[in-house]
């Protein structure tokens, strides 16, 4: 599903932790300051998440999107 970058900055902020991210065949854990900004550089360049729901805070991050 897409959804707004702004909404999930706000669902983000309310996370202890960091986050996993899915690029390709890597997940890596990062912090949630990272992905923060990761998804306003996104929304500077008027592109679109793809977030998988079955993943939990799982983002996957298409290449192809991005």
């Amino acid at each position: 599903m897409e959804v707004s970058t702004t909404n999930e900055v706000h669902r983000l902020q309310k996370l202890p932790q960091g986050v996993h991210i899915m690029i390709g065949e890597k997940d890596v854990m990062v912090s949630s300051a990272a992905v923060e900004h990761l998804y306003n550089q996104i929304e500077l360049e008027n592109k679109t998440i793809r977030i998988m729901p079955d993943l939990g805070h799982r983002l996957l991050v298409n290449k192809y999107s991005i």
